[in-house]
């Protein structure tokens, strides 16, 4: 769904992609291989899990506002900060 919000955000078209809570991380990661600044909708934990009754209120409350700032609000087109490589021979990761 990014990389298709992805396309039409470079032709000019306006786009929300909606995400279940536990892909927020995979999201930012794509988000900013793909370069582009995307507005993201976010679903309070897995759809297929709710019942029609919470699903509805959780659109309602959260998604759709998501949905609609997305659609009515500039995104800062400011590219993402890389961060710095690290020096060669450097600790990158220690684990416990």
């Amino acid at each position: 769904m990014l990389r298709a919000s992805a396309a039409a955000e470079r032709i000019g078209v306006p786009s929300v992609s909606i995400l279940g809570s536990a892909f927020v991380q995979q999201a930012a990661v794509v988000t900013q291989g793909l370069g582009v600044p995307l507005a993201i909708a976010l679903y309070p934990g897995a759809p297929m899990l709710d019942g029609d009754e919470v699903l509805r209120a959780k659109v309602a409350e959260n998604v759709l506002p998501d949905i609609i700032r997305g659609l009515t609000s500039s995104l800062d087109g400011a590219p993402a900060e890389t961060p710095a490589e690290p020096e060669p021979g450097s600790i990158v990761f220690s684990g416990p």
